[in-house]
């Protein structure tokens, strides 16, 4: 699963956001009679009101409108960043995002009543992501971890776990729970700068490698699934929720087909009979041509006359020229590398052994 149909994010001081016209999940659970309520990480624009998760089908929102900050004071590069709905919140400087965010889902169940009112809560947490911080009792449980990276972020996954319990728990208490569909899923593998591990898998949080591009997830309901216990491995992206949720919802009464989103998603089972799911599900080509025609730092796929390049983009080969130079750094030579020898009769341009000697 992916996140996203764009790649790159939301830069700090971009005036940028998701299209107005995009109709978002929230809006249409909304004028299906559905209690709207989001808390978390929204990043998907900020620059204007009518952008903001208020303006898009949420009846409430508490968290950041950015990609990260710090996990305490809440701020990143100096700018503040903590709000509920369309003002500033500041709760206490020693209180940690993570809690804030599981103690507002916890709120919101206490106060809907499911007998009478439709809820659809989105949980958006930040955690395990960077800066790598977490309350000390947590980074405590892994006192044989050596790395103080991946310590950290072994205690942010377990506040993470904490918090969901929680929200369980919470379900579990009001009634909710045996009308829910509860659906848990991160958006890209982790970064093992950071502390992250994607073993076995191959890649990095923003590689083409499946440790980059696949993650995981888990769909729990004990009343609406039809397949209980089963695991699914076929190709589903994050856009499929839409469909998907809007199908569980009822949406599709009395309409011929499940809704279509930027061409996924076309005429299959919902997530629901997975023994059935993705037949005849299209492939997607992941993050490529983003730029239109432009040289992109993070372009990470190259076409080579019919065939595909994988391609390093992130200057991780410290000390050593990057297997793709992408910024016209290598002024008067193609910049496009052929890895595998394809150029057959003709010079590569990286020499692996003596590196363009």
């Amino acid at each position: 699963m992916y996140s996203t149909v764009k790649f790159g994010a939301i830069g700090v001081n971009e005036a940028k956001y998701l299209p107005e016209s995009v109709t978002l999940l929230p809006e249409k659970l909304k004028q299906m009679g559905y209690s709207t309520h989001m808390t978390g990480k929204w990043h998907l624009g900020d620059c204007k009101k009518s952008v903001l998760p208020t303006s898009r089908g949420f009846d409430s929102f508490t968290g950041l409108l950015r990609g990260a900050e710090d996990y305490f004071t809440r701020k990143l590069f100096g700018n503040y960043d903590f709000w509920q709905n369309e003002t500033v919140y500041r709760p206490p400087e020693d209180s940690y995002n993570t809690d804030l965010f599981t103690q507002r889902a916890v709120e919101i169940i206490e106060k809907n009543n499911p007998k009478t009112s439709p809820l659809f809560l989105s949980v958006q947490y930040t955690t395990p992501h960077f800066p790598l911080q977490v309350p000390q009792k947590f980074i405590d449980m892994y006192p044989n971890e050596i790395n103080p990276a991946r310590q950290r972020y072994l205690g942010m996954v377990s506040s993470l776990d904490e918090g969901v319990g929680t929200i369980v728990d919470a379900l579990e208490k009001s009634g909710h729970m045996d009308n829910t569909v509860f659906i848990f899923m991160s958006d890209n593998g982790g970064d093992s700068n950071f502390g992250a591990s994607n073993l076995p898998l191959r890649g990095n949080k923003v590689e083409l490698w499946e440790g980059g591009s696949k993650s995981v997830g888990f769909v729990y309901s004990p009343r609406f699934l039809k397949h209980k216990g089963c695991v699914h491995e076929g190709m589903m992206h994050a856009v499929d929720w839409f469909p998907t949720i809007l199908d569980m919802a009822g949406f599709n009464k009395g309409r011929s087909t499940i809704l279509d989103v930027a061409g996924f998603n076309k005429v299959r089972p919902t997530i629901l009979d997975v023994a059935g799911f993705n037949k005849g599900r299209p492939p997607i080509l992941y993050m490529a041509g983003v730029n239109k025609g432009r040289p992109t730092i993070l372009d990470m796929v190259g076409f080579n006359k019919g065939r595909l390049t994988i391609l390093d983009m992130a200057g991780f080969n410290k000390g050593r020229p990057t297997i793709l130079d992408m910024a016209g750094f290598n002024k008067g030579r193609p910049t496009i590398l052929d890895m595998a020898g394809f150029n057959k009769g003709r010079p590569t341009i990286l020499d692996v052994a003596g590196f363009n000697k």
